[in-house]
């Protein structure tokens, strides 16, 4: 024990962003809501650790079979921060592929997205929406898929 120091948790708190999250009744479908404004390049690094930490915890919590991510909220419009934020999605052995989550997007940050993620706004990847229903549409399909 002589090498090993207390560890103490470092939890992170919303500052400009919030991300609430929602179960969907029945299902094993998770609604996340991301909202709140990201600043520019490595300014967002707090508010996405913050992010990182709650998808993290719930995912791991509720370990659903399907997802939705609602960015529609979420005002971004650079920075590489976003990508450790949602790594969990990804990361984590919750979900079998990336198709398992939908993505909504919005004019906060559909530009900013399609920059950092490499698709086409014109012809987004089939998991990326700008519609509440078809977003949902998909997120029911893929758990009933399962």
């Amino acid at each position: 024990m002589t090498n090993f120091k207390p560890y103490k948790a470092e939890y992170y708190k919303e500052q400009n962003v919030a991300v609430d999250f929602f179960k969907y009744e029945g299902k094993s479908i998770m609604l996340v809501r991301l909202k709140g404004e990201l600043p520019d390049g490595s300014k967002a690094a707090p508010d996405c650790r913050y992010i990182n930490q709650q998808l993290t915890v719930n995912l791991l919590t509720m370990r659903p079979l399907s997802l939705l991510l609602d960015m529609s909220l979420l005002k971004y419009s650079f920075g590489n921060s976003l990508i450790d934020a949602l790594s969990p999605l990804f990361e984590l052995p919750v979900f079998e592929n990336k198709y398992d989550i939908a993505f909504l997007l919005s004019d906060l940050n559909k530009y900013g997205l399609s920059g950092l993620w490499g698709f086409d706004i014109n012809e987004p990847p089939k998991n990326i929406f700008f519609h509440y229903e078809e977003a949902l549409q998909y997120a029911e399909a893929v758990y009933d898929s399962i």
